[in-house]
């Protein structure tokens, strides 16, 4: 199954749940918001959206700074 993040191709070995990616790539639970298929997937939602072949995410990191 093949997936995009951020424009990077990634080979998963099967299916797994938005929440499983997220903590299998060691990315925080907190200060990111993920869009599946641009769809922005709200965060008590991680647990039940499965990725399929041919989805598309972006990650977006929330920084501080001024």
């Amino acid at each position: 199954m093949k997936i995009t993040l951020n424009n990077r191709e990634y080979d998963l070995d099967g299916p797994v749940t938005l929440a499983e990616f997220v903590e299998g790539r060691g990315l925080p639970r907190e200060g990111i918001a993920v869009a599946v298929n641009d769809t922005i997937v709200p965060r008590g939602n991680w647990q039940t959206q499965r990725l399929a072949d041919g989805d598309r995410l972006i990650i977006i990191k929330a920084v501080c700074g001024g």
